[in-house]
């Protein structure tokens, strides 16, 4: 199962003065036992810069099949001879013409680049022209093939996308795929073949459904019934805590997800979603982030805080849907507190006593700033004592609220000190943050 990859899909508008463009690309059904086409229409609404957007999916026959695209006229009886592609669509393997679609350092080619990074040294694919060599149906190429669907140059350069910069804003075209053999013989047409469309006039996008949310620890998951229509598999995220929605998402596509973060299985199953989770600095303090074309930065999900949800649907031009139903969370602490580390127990002969001390925690077991209340420490009469053998060392110690750095209490139980011998005793300390969740005990540090 995929898990959530940040995709962002960052389609350019192509402008030109008198035309839509019309592009056609992959969709996401990969490796099948059909060769179904399945195509399908997609168009940004009227104006500079709009154009249609049609896809299908890939063909999956034992030989590698190229395609032809036609159109013509809703009014037209028949489709022209010639197809528009002046020669078969195939994956673009020269380098040279690879870099015209994504040229390198644009944003398609970084993420392609860390996309298929080396497992081991995480180094970036230096030859990102590769990704169109590779073997239909194999991992790499299924994985490429997520970006085809998600980002309209991928799809060129990948064999499955076609632009065509004659539409005419406001025309209804029908358009037909062929499949072509290696020969150049047009091969038996499979799956609907064909799509109607109005250049300019989108389809509209369905509402998401079912929107639902999961607490977690500084984190949230929203989960939604997938769409029926793989077109429909991008999405925008809007938060709000006592201002206006803000777009908060990088991520646009959603891999199917069975279990929810708490291990749940989802129903109905799969579902699609996201997690908005807490950002850290390397000091484990919240790091406000930004999102690309959307303004100012954002921190959060805090615990305790409450913040509400909605989404939208899109399709790969951007295109969005009705805002779903809002839904609210607050996160809760789960994480307990970092262990009290580096405790010293001290003997006084002249009060028979021990004074224990340690310094104060401010992180939890994960490194992020917490919110420590208070702490116990626990007096063991033996170092072999397992762990939960204890005896409390009265009630809680408060966390200092000053700069204080070491706490510190005094054991003076009249029985600890034997008039004929020495004695051994042991303590550990406990952290308790304001979500009563406790730390593990320290190690047993021994006074005599």
């Amino acid at each position: 199962m995929l898990k959530e990859k940040t995709m962002k899909s960052l389609l350019t508008k192509m402008a030109t003065p008198h035309s839509i463009i019309v592009l056609l690309i992959v969709a996401s059904v990969f490796a099948s036992d059909a060769n179904a086409q399945d195509l399908k229409a997609f168009t940004k609404p009227a104006g500079p810069g709009t154009f249609v957007y049609l896809s299908w999916s890939p063909d999956t026959a034992s030989a590698p099949v190229r395609f032809n695209i036609y159109r013509k006229l809703f009014t037209d009886a028949t489709f022209p001879t010639a197809p528009l592609n002046s020669s078969a669509l195939t994956p673009v393997t020269n380098c040279t013409q690879f870099k015209v679609s994504v040229p390198m350092g644009s944003a398609d080619w970084n993420l392609l680049a860390n996309a298929f990074a080396d497992s081991v040294t995480h180094i970036p694919l230096a030859n990102v022209c590769n990704v169109a060599n590779y073997v239909q149906n194999s991992k790499q190429w299924n994985r490429a093939m997520i970006f085809a669907r998600a980002r309209k140059q991928v799809g060129i350069v990948m064999g499955f996308a076609y632009q065509d910069n004659s539409a005419v804003n406001g025309t209804k075209y029908v358009y037909r795929i062929r499949r072509v053999s290696n020969t150049n013989a047009e091969l038996p047409s499979t799956g609907a073949d064909e799509v109607t469309i109005t250049a300019g006039t989108p389809t509209p996008v369905p509402v998401p459904t079912n929107l639902r949310i999961v607490i977690g620890d500084a984190k949230l998951q929203l989960l939604w019934n997938k769409p029926s229509d793989e077109r429909f598999r991008a999405f925008n995220i809007y938060r709000a805590n006592g201002g206006p929605f803000r777009r908060i998402n990088e991520t646009e596509i959603s891999a199917d997800v069975t279990f929810d973060l708490d291990s749940n299985a989802v129903a109905p199953s799969p579902a699609n979603a996201f997690t908005d989770y807490e950002r850290w600095d390397s000091s484990g303090h919240p790091q406000p982030r930004t999102v690309s074309g959307a303004p100012g930065s954002f921190s959060g999900p805090a615990n305790g805080t409450s913040y509400s949800y909605k989404i939208t649907l899109k399709d790969i031009l951007g295109n969005e849907s009705a805002f779903s139903a809002v839904v609210t969370g607050i996160p809760v602490d789960k994480t307990p507190p970092a262990t009290p580390m580096d405790i010293i127990v001290s003997a006084s002969e002249a009060t028979s006593s021990f004074e224990i001390r340690w310094p104060k925690i401010t992180h939890d077991a994960l490194g992020h700033d917490e919110t420590v209340t208070g702490y116990r420490v626990y007096h063991y009469g033996s170092g072999t004592n397992p762990a939960d053998a204890n005896t409390p060392l009265g009630g809680v110690v408060p966390q200092p609220a000053d700069s204080t750095i070491f706490l510190k209490v005094t054991d003076h139980t009249a029985t600890l000190r034997n008039p004929c011998k020495d004695s051994t005793h042991w303590y550990r300390v406990v952290a308790i943050d304001n979500s009563a969740n406790l730390s593990q005990r320290s190690v047993a540090i021994s006074g005599v």
